[in-house]
């Protein structure tokens, strides 16, 4: 399931950079969304509840993705964003991409 997650997150990068490039803002907004709902939430989190309080890989996993997220989402509400970002940042481990 990781796996997976990371593969549709390295997806919608592609189609996010692209329509960034593209100035096709409702294109970023649709993408961000079925990735955040769709695919994060309604698939890999219930997916991964069961484990993921054992699994230090997964926990790692679930950061980054979660990071990465909230990183493609602040072009479209930057304030959210940085409030939930906060709390990320100081969990033990690191989170997500350098930067």
């Amino acid at each position: 399931m990781d796996r997976w997650m990371l593969s549709r997150l390295a997806s919608a990068v592609r189609t996010l950079e692209g329509a960034l490039e593209e100035y096709q803002f409702s294109v970023y907004a649709q993408t961000s969304y079925d990735l955040l709902w769709r695919d994060f939430c309604d698939w890999y989190l219930e997916a991964i509840k069961p484990t993921v309080g054992s699994d230090a890989a997964q926990r790692a996993v679930l950061r980054a993705v979660l990071d990465s997220i909230l990183r493609l989402l602040h072009p479209v509400c930057p304030f959210v964003t940085e409030v939930l970002h906060e709390p990320l940042r100081r969990v033990p481990g690191g989170a997500g991409v350098p930067g």
